[in-house]
């Protein structure tokens, strides 16, 4: 769960019941103090007002969210294009949240994305280039990716040549160049998305890809940024971290490309996979564990004895599976092996945690035990809590006439049933199918039902 998302929504002020950021922290009481299966309504979640018009209070609130988001979740990436005849470089900086990673392709797929060879082949070639073409794509489709390998991918230089030729302005016309992304600021919040769904041109079709993923616990992000950190020191304590990190993964066989100096840290805390064969159907469900971490420097110490880069982990290791309204406990290997179980159900948007000591939790939170939001988040405010309970008290009167209705129609047939075997047996009582109920708890037998809060 995005902890610090939530923190910073209930963190804003209220300015109306049908702005954003109300409607969120709406939202995040109802998904931590409702006694129902389902959270909330979609009414209790609709911006009314009128399209095209708003007053400077819901524009302020709006920027105001929009401002929460852009924290937690945005970064800085920046594309460099180079004329590879003069060398002229031109460069733009966008903001994104999140980064979309392609699966690499093989054989003559992959040079036509990432440059190569754009020669045309002889004729007489075709035939044994089309064979080694095919061998190396069965050989490609066999290997189980690393999200490294697709991180890398992203990131890898792309030639443009041919029909994807850049115009220089300083040369005039199109020429060939190279194409290059950097992260400039790396957010808080990280977010994947697996680009598992392409079009086919020659069936004319959009297909999804089904290769498996290696999705680790921890991950290097390359970056050309420096940390938000101001003071010298905690910028010492984190490149601490990092370098010891990397080190670390580096030994257990994982390639980050990256110098000591030149990446962020990252925990995975949420999965979301998508079970079916195309981008038009399927069904959608989640894992996701608390994005809470304490003191890192003091768990590196713990990391040196490490030989799998699974058992390098700065999260409380406690996953939840999230489908439809049903909440259950998991575990990594749940998500991790999914393809593997069910070929149709495949992870697609992977959210990270940045491991920074700034963000650390304080040594009061234990993160052995299963923690509610209760005891991570600030309080919460009267209004919102007063919203909840009253919400509450109107479901459990609804159970309790429902429980009623129910009791009184038990007990209609236990009669009608007694009146009918009086007429037959004056010895024999109702039958032991009749009558019994719940037991008189009156709630339907919802008492005491244990309820997965978050």
């Amino acid at each position: 769960m995005a902890d610090g998302f939530r923190r910073s929504i209930f963190s804003l002020s209220s300015m109306g019941d049908k702005n954003l950021s109300t409607k969120l922290q709406q939202l995040f009481a109802f998904l931590s103090y409702t006694q129902k299966k389902n959270c909330c309504k979609e009414e209790k979640l609709s911006i009314h007002g009128k399209q095209g018009q708003a007053t400077t209070e819901e524009a302020s609130e709006t920027t105001e969210a929009n401002s929460v988001i852009e924290d937690c979740f945005g970064g800085q990436v920046k594309t460099t294009y180079t004329c590879l005849t003069c060398k002229t470089e031109s460069s733009r900086t966008e903001l994104f949240t999140d980064l979309p990673l392609a699966f690499p392709e093989y054989g003559t797929c992959e040079k036509s994305l990432v440059g190569g060879d754009s020669r045309r082949k002889k004729s007489g070639d075709s035939a044994k280039t089309n064979d080694e073409d095919k061998k190396q794509s069965d050989s490609a489709a066999s290997k189980k990716l690393h999200l490294n390998d697709l991180v890398q991918f992203y990131f890898k230089p792309e030639k443009m040549t041919g029909d994807n030729k850049y115009f220089c302005e300083k040369c005039g016309e199109l020429q060939d160049a190279e194409r290059s992304i950097k992260l400039t600021q790396v957010p808080d919040t990280l977010i994947f998305t697996l680009l598992r769904f392409s079009y086919d041109a020659k069936r004319h079709t959009r297909t999804k890809i089904f290769r498996d993923v290696k999705y680790p616990r921890t991950l290097v992000l390359p970056s050309d940024c420096d940390s938000a950190e101001t003071s010298e020191k905690p910028t010492d304590r984190r490149k601490s971290v990092r370098t010891m990190i990397t080190n670390k993964i580096e030994e257990c066989g994982i390639n980050t490309n990256t110098s000591n100096s030149k990446g962020e840290i990252y925990s995975l805390f949420g999965v979301i996979i998508h079970s079916g064969v195309s981008s038009e159907s399927g069904h959608y469900y989640c894992y996701a564990r608390h994005s809470l971490f304490t003191n890192p420097e003091a768990y590196c110490d713990k990391v040196q004895d490490c030989k799998d880069e699974d058992e390098i982990d700065f999260l409380q290791n406690k996953w939840y599976l999230f489908n439809d309204s049903s909440v259950s406990h998991a575990h990594f290997n749940s998500f991790s092996n999914v393809t593997q179980r069910f070929t149709k159900d495949t992870p697609y948007i992977l959210l990270y945690k940045r491991i920074t000591p700034s963000q650390a939790e304080g040594q009061d939170i234990d993160l052995n035990k299963s923690l509610h939001t209760s005891e991570v988040d600030p309080p919460m405010r009267a209004d919102l809590r007063a919203l909840v309970n009253k919400d509450n008290t109107f479901f459990l009167q609804e159970q309790e006439a429902a429980a009623k209705t129910k009791s009184t129609k038990k007990q209609d047939a236990a009669n009608t049933s007694s009146w009918f075997n009086w007429n037959n047996d004056d010895d024999n009582g109702p039958p032991g199918s009749c009558g019994g109920g719940d037991g008189g708890s009156g709630f339907g037998g919802l008492n005491g039902a244990n309820r997965f809060i978050f």
